[in-house]
């Protein structure tokens, strides 16, 4: 019984892990598609190409 509940245990924690890194993946592309976004921004490019290039609604956009 004892090493089925270990093994149950290693497998959340393993799957815990995956979840966590992949969310901490989205949070920085997020992040790097923002910081291209504000270049952009202040090169004045159109808020079209911007969409086009970082995949940004014209929402975010404009919050960045």
């Amino acid at each position: 019984m004892k090493n089925v509940i270990d093994t149950a245990r290693t497998e959340d924690l393993v799957v815990g892990r995956a979840e966590g890194e992949l969310a901490g993946e989205e949070r920085g592309e997020t992040r790097t598609k923002q910081t291209i976004a504000r270049s952009l921004k202040s090169q004045g490019v159109a808020v079209s190409v911007i969409i086009a290039a970082t995949g940004l609604s014209a929402e975010e956009i404009e919050k960045v």
